[in-house]
Formats: structure tokens, C-alpha cells, sequence
């Protein structure tokens, strides 16, 4: 709240070892734990640092850009984080925990006016329990902050155009049986972040030079810009309107039932489909030399079961977990304004995996970890042409 942060990304300084970048728009978000990230929008490959969302596995860099409103707390766990998050924790995890319904009235609202038209309007309101269920209602509408200057299409770019809410619920029947349900509709049309030329005037294979054009003169002008001018970044050229979007709805279930003083069983469950469209100018040019449409469909499906259990030694976990995806896409391009045919990309993903872990207090000060955990994955590629 102190650092009015939009996002995740606005937390990156907050601590060491972690970088996060926003890429390609959409929501996409590429982190860095001790130097291991994975740098691409695609889904071929898995992040090596993990986003997790109230206790549910992101699989997509798209979309993981969360935004920190009505959250109660932040983990950034370095890895590996093998044993209780699973394989593709190599560099680490961000998970974002959100707030419970409290069960009475109340609510909190934040407004945010800043330059570059930047808007973004959040709130969050809280109703009485009835009948053991207390709910909530989250809002949101972020827009502006334009602040490149589109000298080819006279236009501001680079802000922000996201809506979203949120309905929660949560049900406590008795003192040891909680269900928290959240269900989540996000409607992100943020534009692709916008694109400048770097290309040298010594360098071959340029913008300018491959299309016949003086390289001094491209880079005089502006459209590419000498590396050594700080405001390049400022100005772009590209003739393309980069529109895209993302959409997102998601169900989410925790629950847990505490058996006794010292054992607790906790089920999580996720539900998560997601549609996205993106188009970009790679060239950073006016001409319009290359640019990419990515329409992509994606569906996950897990189902986590775990036993925690204290006692007076230390502690131990121990589950099992379930996970399937569907992920389609197809990867459209155009060379000098033509069309190239494109290859449509089918992924399929079935995940299961039994985990242990114990947490041995040896001393006041000293504890001795040992977990292990076995992965049974199944993946199937088809790239039809």
C-alpha cells in the first residue's frame, strides 16, 4: 500500500535477487530469482520462477503480471522450491495471498490520479455473514499512463486498460471445517508495450539498409536511435496499431478441516481458462517490414491434497496433486504488409505428483529439512501447418 503499487512489478525492489519485467503487454510478466528467468511470452517452455494466486500454479507468463489490491501478503520463496511447489520452481515462486471476507461491513476504495491520464479506480466491500458465509466484492478499473509518443500515428502509447472484479465467499460451518471460494473475471485490453529501433549505422542486416534506404538517414530522423541518446525510448514509430487483450476466468477453492490440534487436511482446487490476442510490430519502423498475431486459448485444471501435521519436534506435509492443460495457439505473420501462412501449435499436459516433506526443529535455533517429492508428467506437441 505505501508504494501504491499497480502490480507485482512494482515490488521487485522490495526484494533482493528478483527482477520483474513487464513484456509483450497482456499482463505478461517475465521474473528473475538470482539470474534464472525465462524471457518469453510463448508456452513451449515452463517459467523457472513460479507465480502462484492463492495457492493456485499460473502456467502461462501471460497473465502473471497479478495486481497486489486486497492482498494480505506477498512470498517470494528463492529456490528451488522443488518438494512442495513442484519441478518448475528451479529459481523460485511469487505467491500472492488475498484477503478473506471478514464476515462484517466494511470495505476499503483507492483512487489514483496521476499524469499521463493515468486513472485507476479499486475497491473492495465486505458483507455481514449469514448463515456461516461472510462474502466480499473486489473491483477494479486501471487505464492510462501513456507516457511513448507515436511520432508515425500521432498517438500516446504504453498505458494501461484493464478492468476486473472479483466475488468471494467463504463458508465455516463449524470451528474446524473453512471453504473459501473466489471466483475471478479479468478483461485486460492493454496494448502491446511499445517498440523502438537500436539498429547501428555500421550494422548490416538493419531496418533501414535491408529495405534500401540510407541507414544515417533513418537514424538522423529518429526512427532509430543512437544508443548513446537517453530519450530515445520516449518516441517510437511503428505504423501498427498494437492492439491486444486478455481474458480470464478463474474459480478457486480452498478448504481445509482441522482433524485435531495437530493435524490439518487441506484441499486446494483451481479452475482457470483464459483467452488472449496480440499483435505487434517487431521492426520499430514506420515501414511496415514484420509484424506477429498470436491468438491463443488456454485451460488448466489442478487439484491439490495435503496433510500438515505439528507436532512437538517439528512438523511434516505430505499430499498428492493433480494437473491438466490445454493450450492452443496459432503464430500468424506478415512480412513487408503480405500474409505468411502460419503453424497452429496444440499442448496437452497431465501432471501427477505425491510430495513429503519434514521440518525437523533440532535446537531453538536449528532445523533440519528433508522432503522429497515424485512426478509423473505426460506431454503431447502437435504443430499443424
Amino acid at each position: 500500500e505505501k508504494t501504491f503499487a499497480r502490480d507485482i512489478s512494482d515490488l521487485a525492489g522490495m526484494a533482493p535477487n528478483m527482477i520483474i519485467d513487464p513484456i509483450l503487454g497482456n499482463g505478461t510478466a517475465a521474473i528473475s530469482i538470482r539470474g534464472m528467468q525465462l524471457n518469453d511470452v510463448e508456452k513451449s517452455f515452463d517459467p523457472a520462477v513460479a507465480v502462484y494466486q492463492d495457492g493456485i500454479y499460473l502456467a502461462t507468463t501471460t497473465g502473471a503480471l497479478l495486481n497486489t489490491w486486497d492482498a494480505t501478503r506477498v512470498e517470494v520463496l528463492r529456490g528451488p522450491q522443488g518438494t512442495l511447489f513442484g519441478r518448475n520452481t528451479i529459481g523460485g515462486l511469487v505467491h500472492v495471498i488475498r484477503n478473506k471476507p471478514t464476515g462484517e461491513w466494511g470495505g476499503k476504495v483507492s483512487v489514483t490520479i496521476a499524469e499521463d491520464d493515468q486513472q485507476d479506480y479499486k475497491g473492495t466491500i465486505d458483507f455481514p455473514a449469514f448463515a456461516n458465509i461472510s462474502t466480499k466484492l473486489t473491483a477494479m478499473d486501471s487505464s492510462g499512463g501513456d507516457y511513448f509518443d507515436n511520432k508515425t500515428r500521432n498517438k500516446d502509447e504504453g498505458g494501461t486498460d484493464l478492468q476486473m472484479w472479483s466475488f468471494a465467499a467463504l463458508w465455516e460451518p463449524t470451528d474446524t471445517i473453512s471453504v473459501h471460494f473466489i471466483y475471478d473475471d479479468i478483461d485486460d485490453d492493454t496494448p502491446v508495450r511499445p517498440v523502438t529501433c537500436m539498429t547501428e549505422g555500421n550494422e548490416w542486416f538493419s531496418s533501414a539498409s535491408f529495405l534500401g534506404f540510407p541507414t544515417d538517414d533513418f537514424i538522423n530522423n529518429g526512427q532509430c536511435a543512437n544508443k548513446d541518446d537517453e530519450d530515445f525510448h520516449l518516441d517510437t514509430y511503428t505504423s501498427t496499431k498494437q492492439d491486444a487483450s486478455v481474458e480470464v476466468e478463474a474459480y478457486t477453492i480452498n478448504a481445509s478441516w482441522e482433524i485435531s490440534d495437530a493435524h490439518k487436511l487441506v484441499l486446494v482446487y483451481g479452475d482457470r481458462e483464459m483467452e488472449e490476442t496480440s499483435k505487434q510490430e517487431f521492426d520499430g519502423v514506420a515501414f511496415d517490414a514484420f509484424k506477429v498475431s498470436r491468438p491463443q486459448f488456454e485451460e488448466q485444471e489442478s487439484l491439490e491434497l495435503r496433510l500438515e501435521s505439528d507436532f512437538s519436534w517439528g512438523r511434516t506435509t505430505i499430499g498428492g496433486f493433480y494437473w491438466e492443460s490445454e493450450y492452443d495457439a496459432w503464430q500468424n505473420t506478415f512480412f513487408f504488409g503480405g500474409f505468411n501462412d502460419s503453424p497452429r501449435t496444440l499442448h496437452e499436459s497431465e501432471n501427477t505428483a505425491f510430495f513429503g516433506q519434514v521440518d525437523w526443529n533440532v535446537t531453538d535455533r536449528i532445523t533440519l529439512t528433508l522432503g522429497g517429492r515424485y512426478t509423473d508428467e505426460e506431454k503431447n506437441y502437435c504443430q499443424m501447418f
